[in-house]
């Protein structure tokens, strides 16, 4: 959901600096030098935890997609020549990323688990791992995730409950009002918090949209008299809301489509 390919550059030079520090710590700790395990779907590539690349090739977009056929899904695929695995991989690859997601929020809001955070790791560790090789394993790694999944929801509830209170049924106005107006999507309340904050007083309306409708039902964010309301629909219907909505639009989280050209990509 990111369609700036300039970024993605920086997140590999990002990552690039994440490795470096994570082979300082384990050295400075005194512990072995890491080994990097020998895994089919990383046949001719180097393993995640083995990959350098230059800063300057990380802006060489031409490269990057030549990459990104070595190590894509389809290549995995050749290389597993099972489905079934290579389905289990992805399951688990994007069960970390939405996981994650919500980890962050909780943790923005003040609720830090360390305990998550590394489960959350371990799972990266696996799927990187001569033993995701195995079917039955990485189906029970699986299972292990959404366990962890459902206790990283249980830590962003406790987040969401002490900062804006405990959430209850509220009838929610889906017409707009004449007058100046900004439109929130995405799911970060607290994204909202620092928005209801800021245009309070301004004569500005805030209203939301697709899954940030629970908001409406906080205490600490239904009291302010401009959250005036909900717009549109689901986010994947956004094409057509955003087209229609008369001012600014801001998202919150991964839940955006490209903007079809010529309609309301200014107002994002």
């Amino acid at each position: 959901v990111n369609f700036d390919s300039a970024r993605f550059g920086e997140y590999i030079r990002t990552a690039n600096r994440y490795i470096t520090s994570l082979k300082e710590r384990v050295a400075a700790a005194g512990a072995p030098p890491l080994t990097v395990p020998s895994v089919p779907w990383f046949h001719g590539i180097p393993h995640p935890f083995a990959w350098d690349m230059q800063p300057e090739a990380a802006n060489d977009l031409e490269l990057l997609v030549d990459l990104g056929h070595q190590i894509g899904i389809q290549a995995r695929r050749a290389l597993t020549n099972n489905d079934t695995l290579l389905g289990l991989h992805e399951l688990i690859t994007y069960g970390v990323k939405g996981a994650a997601a919500y980890h962050h929020h909780a943790a923005v809001m003040g609720n830090k688990d360390q305990e998550l955070n590394d489960k959350l790791q371990q799972y990266l560790v696996f799927i990187s791992s001569p033993e995701a090789a195995d079917t039955g394993a990485v189906l029970g790694k699986a299972l292990e995730l959404g366990a962890t999944n459902l206790a990283v929801m249980a830590n962003l509830e406790e987040a969401h409950t002490s900062n804006f209170g405990h959430p209850t049924p509220t009838q929610v106005i889906m017409t707009p009002k004449p007058g100046k107006c900004l439109l929130v999507s995405g799911h970060d309340l607290s994204d909202l918090k620092a928005v209801l904050d800021q245009t309070e007083g301004t004569g500005i309306d805030v209203y939301t949209h697709g899954e940030m409708l629970p908001a409406h039902g906080y205490p600490g964010l239904k009291k302010y008299a401009h959250l005036k309301g909900h717009y549109g629909g689901a986010w994947y219907r956004q094409k057509i809301d955003f087209f229609n909505w008369p001012g600014s639009i801001l998202i919150t989280t991964n839940c955006v489509l490209d903007p079809p050209e010529d309609s309301y990509a200014d107002n994002l």
